[in-house]
């Protein structure tokens, strides 16, 4: 796929624009709708799961599995990118203020990810490192 250089430099271009955009949106100094803002992080987004589908397509097609670690693998960042695109909607939508939920319904989604996140790094920890 893309050199590991390429994909850093990618990573802080999107990261560097979007910081530049709240910085701009909180100063008051853009009247964009928060949805606009966080378009780099959208594209980046839509980047990761393009690529990532690309990977589950062509593990599944040429049946490259080691003992289905590697599809597991695959749909958990999967499900992991789903969470933190619909973790960074609901914030959008809070911050336009389309809702009034509490805070702590809005991070659900984050604390999915970051509970997921916890489980795999102390898998990969304790189960596969041992």
């Amino acid at each position: 796929m893309m050199p590991l250089i390429h994909r850093v430099l990618m990573t802080w271009l999107f990261t560097m624009f979007f910081l530049v955009l709240v910085v701009l949106k909180l100063d008051n100094r853009a009247p964009w709708n928060w949805f606009l803002v966080f378009i780099p992080l959208w594209v980046f987004d839509l980047i990761l799961l393009l690529i990532l589908v690309v990977r589950l397509i062509s593990n599944c097609r040429t049946g490259y599995d080691q003992a289905e670690v590697s599809l597991r693998k695959e749909v958990w960042y999967l499900v992991a990118m789903l969470l933190k695109v619909s973790f960074l909607l609901v914030l959008c939508f809070h911050l336009e203020g389309f809702t009034t939920a509490p805070l702590y319904l809005l991070f659900i989604p984050l604390w999915l990810l970051l509970l997921g996140a916890m489980i795999d790094l102390g898998h990969h920890v304790f189960c596969v490192l041992s």
